[in-house]
């Protein structure tokens, strides 16, 4: 009877598997049950980026914050994507055109600045600057209420959305 069940549990946990779902096994110690508590996995939706608007995203964060933490390169990033998601609706090359400075990355620095894009256009990395969508490193004015620091860096929110 073990042998049997022992067959049973291998062939479900197979099947489990192949299906993609989570699943709590309970032999229950009295009876020659075994019973399965299913849970169905969602996959993740593959996100697809543009390496075009990678590019762009990933040379606007180094030649405005290559000098900066790792959190104020994020949160450069985040605020260009707020920008485009979130306030012109437009793809983040044609905001970073109008706004930022675009330098060619070094060779060397190639990869950890497209890391750091991807992750932000992608969403795998806290957004630590809000619903920013403008920034500067401007010591001697006022911003505006609510401004994030991060660095040498002022985030904050200064568009209105276009419909």
């Amino acid at each position: 009877m073990r042998a049997k069940q022992f067959m049973l549990l291998i062939v479900m946990c197979l099947s489990m598997v192949a299906n993609a779902e989570t699943n709590k096994i309970i032999i229950s110690p009295k009876h020659s049950d075994i019973i399965v508590h299913k849970t169905v996995i969602k996959p993740r939706p593959v996100m697809v980026v543009d390496r075009k608007q990678l590019s762009c995203v990933a040379e606007t964060i180094y030649s405005e914050s290559r000098g900066e933490s790792l959190v104020g390169q994020y949160a450069v990033g985040h605020t260009i994507m707020n920008r485009s998601r979130n306030i012109l609706h437009e793809p983040p090359c044609a905001i970073v055109k109008q706004q930022y400075t675009q330098k060619h990355i070094p060779k060397e620095d190639v990869d950890e600045f497209y890391s750091i894009a991807k992750n932000v256009m992608i969403g795998n990395y806290r957004n630590v600057a809000g619903n920013s969508d403008s920034f500067d490193s401007f010591k001697n004015i006022k911003h505006p209420k609510g401004s994030i620091h991060i660095g040498n860096h002022w985030f904050y929110q200064a568009l209105k959305k276009v419909a």
